[in-house]
């Protein structure tokens, strides 16, 4: 019971950093001009000294903002057999034309007739620079514990390339591929070795609250 306490305080915590906001702001202020002097350099000493609030300027950031979804799932059966399995996820992401971040943590835990049969926490961050408006180099790094398949800890470490085969307001989809280093620690046993990234892609929102992926 107290592990289902702590991952619904972590999901609780995880829903409140998820409220991205806009960073594109305004600085607004009153409107009324400096009044003609005839001494110019009085009236250049007040521009000068001026703020953007006491001079009415509009100053937009233009930054882009972290859009980020949060997902939780629990699932109870009781009767021949009782069985628990919560689920959770917090993901965000930051794009403009010539970068893109992405952050992702999701994990899960679940009992069956009181036999823990899943426990598995995996985060990831993505770098991606975009060369133009299709091709794009990333650098990701991924880190796993399975501690069902005695996987203590897991981390790839990838560089590469990626397409985006669709990309528009609406829908995107992209194939990725490129090298990667992964460390391991399985079965108290210590892995090192070279293996291959293929990865795909895709999303489709049908509104501004309503996506899939």
């Amino acid at each position: 019971m107290k592990k289902y306490i702590l991952i619904l305080f972590v999901l609780a915590g995880l829903t409140m950093c998820g409220r991205a906001g806009d960073t594109n702001q305004t600085v607004t202020g009153p409107t009324n001009k400096p009044a003609s002097d005839s001494n110019g350099a009085l009236v250049l000493l007040a521009a000068a000294r001026a703020t953007p609030a006491a001079t009415g300027a509009v100053i937009p950031t233009n930054k882009p903002a972290w859009e980020s979804t949060v997902a939780f799932g629990l699932t109870l059966t009781s009767g021949n057999s009782e069985s628990v399995l919560a689920t959770g996820s917090f993901r965000t992401h930051r794009n403009n034309p010539t970068n893109e971040w992405t952050l992702g943590l999701e994990g899960s835990y679940g009992e069956n007739n009181a036999v823990e049969n899943n426990e598995t926490l995996h985060g990831f961050a993505q770098y991606n620079r975009l060369f133009g408006e299709r091709w794009y180099g990333y650098a990701r790094t991924d880190a796993l514990h399975d501690g069902i398949a005695d996987v203590t800890y897991r981390f790839t470490f990838s560089p590469g390339a990626g397409y985006y085969f669709v990309k528009n307001k609406q829908t995107l989809l992209a194939g990725e591929f490129g090298p990667a280093v992964l460390y391991e620690k399985l079965d108290d046993e210590y892995h090192t070795y070279p293996t291959l990234r293929l990865a795909e892609r895709f999303e489709h929102k049908t509104d501004e609250h309503t996506r899939f992926w």
